[in-house]
């Protein structure tokens, strides 16, 4: 066989071969960018409309083969279900959703989005008691980030990690995780995470009963001058609550008072609860009623913003308690009457939450995502190997329709000659 013949249909195979394993993609990659960019500006306001483009900007992307920009736009549908239309579940599954189609694509900006939606799909999953695959998640992510100048989001996945080890009881891991966070992050001068390790790890020692190291942090954290007064405010607080379990209301009240004075511009309303709520129990506790009453009143104003957990309607309890001290049965009997009904509402609203099972739903979830993604993998073997079985037919076709070319040439060659011989 001559070689040029099996060259000129290498060649074609090469070219099939190309297009069939590395599709080209145009200018309408920027259009699936373009469509993102349009959710970006309506997606708070606008929330069905920006799905809709989604979906829109999922389908253009596909036919492209533009993973990103697919992965991208799951991962601000999740958003959206998260942030703003609170259906934290639903979020959960698109931002898995995203994270798969980036888990293998070590361009640095998959790698930051992937780990981006690693930290997002952990929170979700530590909000539904799934720790241990929350853990999961954020190992996965820091072992990619590891490879990549990515430091900042490597200190954050870290930081939520260890977080994760306390949620779940884990405390030495916990400890040791934070400690090494806060100290990168000094190291890489970001000073709001390394000032949220130390408050971190106060709580962490707090919780293995290792209260004068508890305190060490704390104080840390109050006394640096570039500490926010967020951080600060929080400090004093885990210090304030020390202080009111060991039964000295008074320093309690000292260091309540001083969280609630630099806390004055936060804008945190939980904060400010959580400093109103440890000021009522500390003047109760000292006997200094109107000054409890007025604490108290605070904080009721700052319990009707927030989503409040069960503990946070002890505030009514102790405004009850304050009232039945000094003899005014009338308000005893309003704030008693409003912390069973409002216990009695929590309670109700519990049990809803367990009538729609999200935790289940988590579970349902993760099974149904790992079937679809192990569908997709038998997909892509058998669409890899249809290719190359198409692709080996068509070298063949080729190939023979080259040789038999070939043929036909030359025997119209050898009967020209015997003409020629014959004139």
């Amino acid at each position: 066989m001559p070689f040029c013949i099996l060259a000129h249909a290498t060649m074609i195979l090469i070219l099939i071969l190309i297009i069939n394993f590395f599709p080209f993609t145009d200018s309408r990659t920027k259009q699936v960018d373009l469509i993102h960019e349009q959710v970006y500006e309506i997606m708070e306001s606008y929330p069905d409309s920006a799905l809709v483009l989604c979906d829109k900007a999922i389908k253009i992307g596909e036919q492209l083969g533009y993973d990103w920009g697919i992965a991208n736009s799951y991962y601000i549908k999740g958003y959206i279900h998260e942030e703003v239309l609170n259906k934290g579940v639903t979020g959960l599954l698109h931002y898995l959703k995203a994270a798969h189609i980036l888990e293998n694509d070590n361009d640095p900006k998959a790698v930051k989005t992937y780990s981006s939606l690693m930290l997002n799909a952990g929170s979700i999953l530590r909000i539904h008691g799934k720790y241990e695959l929350a853990i999961e998640q954020y190992l996965k992510a820091i072992d990619k980030c590891s490879e990549y100048d990515l430091g900042n989001q490597e200190l954050k996945l870290n930081y939520n990690l260890a977080y994760a080890y306390m949620d779940n009881g884990d405390l030495l891991n916990a400890k040791e995780v934070m400690k090494k966070t806060a100290s990168l992050a000094m190291i890489a001068g970001n000073n709001k995470l390394y000032h949220d390790g130390y408050n971190m790890l106060g709580i962490i020692h707090m919780q293995m009963g290792d209260l004068e190291r508890a305190k060490e942090y704390f104080e840390f954290i109050v006394q640096l001058s570039d500490a926010s007064s967020k951080i600060k405010a929080d400090a004093l607080n885990n210090l304030g609550e020390m202080a009111y379990h060991a039964a000295d209301y008074g320093l309690a009240l000292q260091y309540y008072s001083k969280a609630k004075e630099i806390s004055k511009d936060v804008d945190h309303s939980r904060l400010k609860f959580s400093t109103n709520l440890g000021l009522t129990k500390a003047y109760y506790k000292a006997h200094q009623f109107q000054e409890g009453i007025s604490s108290g009143l605070d904080g009721i104003r700052y319990i009707e913003v927030i989503t409040p957990e069960h503990d946070h309607l002890e505030i009514y309890y102790v405004m009850s308690m304050i009232y039945s001290d000094i003899g005014n049965l009338e308000k005893e009997n309003e704030y008693k009457n409003t912390y069973y009904r409002a216990s009695k509402q929590f309670f109700k609203d519990q049990e809803e939450l367990i009538k729609v099972k999200e935790e289940f739903q988590i579970d349902l979830l993760l099974a149904g995502l790992q079937s679809e993604f192990e569908r997709e993998s038998i997909d892509e073997k058998y669409q890899k190997y249809v290719i190359i079985s198409v692709t080996s037919l068509l070298f063949l076709i080729i190939l023979w329709y080259e040789i038999r070319i070939n043929k036909l040439n030359q025997t119209a060659r050898a009967i020209r000659k015997i003409i020629d011989q014959n004139l």
